[in-house]
């Protein structure tokens, strides 16, 4: 009868996991997600095998020479965010406005009027979001003999500096946040309070409208000299992608005046905004 020879010592070396970094809020990563449609923000590419190609740009910087449409950008946008925008809550479009909004700039009154709407605490839990568990996702596809399947998606935004604010998209997001906040008070049978929103934010609006140079071309080209010199100048000299977020506030005023409860009050206000609501919404989807 032969030794037998005795086992190989095999030696195994565990890769110490990396600590999950805090992922950004979701109302706060669409936001940045269309300022990056818009040509600004931090631009990342998601099929790039480049390391360089895929880290982040400067804050605040612009892509040149990049041809948009911002109302057809904008439409696509509030479609890809619409399950971010069911799952919101006041606190967070509230913290979505703090940090994504200039205190400084032409956003202010509507930044103002958001952050108001729930407590600083609030506010601050909102900014704290638990990272994705993807050794758990993994196991659970396993088990159901799935297998796991990357999609063209943007990864996981990571925390952003509070003084990051938004360049390109700055009125469209106000706008958006401002949408969301009616909607979720109109959702929570707060009618009165979602309508008295809605006509704050159809102001705001109408502001930004007023301001702007209003031109007959809806392809804005981002990059030149008067936008680098007046920072995105090229872009916020129009109107953008405000009209389909004009319908957007139009369509929740309506939706919020004929929830109101007091009937006096509903029906002198239906009839007093039944036909600037129509011709103003009309408008608003044409654009």
């Amino acid at each position: 009868m032969t030794e037998s020879t005795p086992p190989a010592t095999v030696t195994t070396t565990t890769k110490k996991a990396e600590e999950p970094q805090p992922a950004m809020n979701p109302v706060e990563a669409a936001g940045r997600r269309l300022e990056r449609l818009y040509g600004g923000g931090r631009s990342t590419t998601s099929n790039s095998t480049n390391d360089d190609a895929a880290k982040p740009s400067a804050p605040g910087a612009i892509s040149v020479g990049k041809s948009i449409n911002p109302p057809k950008i904008l439409k696509k946008w509030l479609g890809s965010s619409s399950g971010t925008a069911g799952a919101a809550t006041l606190a967070d479009v509230a913290h979505a406005a703090f940090v994504l909004l200039d205190p400084r700039g032409s956003c202010a009154t509507g930044r103002d009027i958001l952050v108001g709407l729930c407590s600083e605490e609030e506010r601050r839990k909102a900014a704290v979001v638990s990272p994705p568990n993807d050794a758990a996702d993994g196991a659970k596809n396993a088990a159901s003999g799935k297998d796991d399947v990357k999609m063209d998606v943007d990864p996981p935004a990571a925390a952003t500096s509070s003084e990051n604010y938004l360049i390109a998209s700055p009125r469209e997001a106000e706008s958006w946040l401002l949408s969301l906040a009616v909607r979720i008070q109109w959702r929570a049978s707060l009618f009165v309070e979602a309508y008295q929103l809605s006509e704050k934010a159809l102001m705001v609006l109408d502001a930004h409208l007023k301001e702007c140079q209003i031109d007959n071309s809806t392809t804005v080209m981002v990059g030149g000299a008067s936008t680098t010199e007046k920072g995105f100048a090229g872009l916020l000299a129009g109107p953008g992608g405000l009209y389909p977020l004009q319908a957007r506030l139009l369509r929740y005023r309506s939706l919020t005046m004929e929830s109101l409860t007091d009937v006096a009050q509903k029906t002198g206000l239906i009839a007093e905004k039944r036909v600037e609501l129509a011709t103003r919404h009309r408008m608003a989807c044409l654009r």
